[in-house]
């Protein structure tokens, strides 16, 4: 398989299973009852139902999401991250979700990213017994 052939692969991917809304890979996503998946983020505001999302934003079914938030089972959200998707892991203040293939990335840019020791640093610091 050439490279474009996996890039495309990729992509068809990142699309069968980020929201359809904002396009970002997320772990906590939401079924409606036509069986399209959007991200608890863009279908909530305050757990609660966004007007906005009266209808499915990919099939227009009518009400298809239930009117609060609902709990996410450990299951789906694992399922998510057997597809790739992860959180940020530099701080839990970082709630960053994003493919693994983007990490690299994203460490670069991240505000919550530990600094590196300098390598006087860590020569100076005596192994812990």
């Amino acid at each position: 398989m050439d490279v474009d052939a996996l890039r495309s692969a990729q992509h068809h991917c990142e699309t069968l299973f980020q929201c359809p809304v904002c396009w970002l890979p997320k772990l906590e996503m939401v079924y409606g009852t036509c069986q399209h998946r959007v991200c608890v983020d863009c279908v909530y505001r305050a757990g609660v139902l966004r007007s906005e999302f009266s209808k499915c934003p990919t099939c227009n079914q009518k009400f298809p999401f239930p009117l609060y938030r609902p709990i996410i089972p450990d299951d789906n959200i694992e399922v998510q991250k057997k597809l790739g998707i992860t959180r940020c892991q530099n701080s839990t203040s970082c709630k960053t979700e994003m493919w693994l293939w983007e990490i690299e990335e994203h460490n670069k840019v991240c505000k919550f990213k530990k600094p590196k020791k300098s390598r006087s640093e860590s020569q100076t610091q005596s192994p812990e017994l």
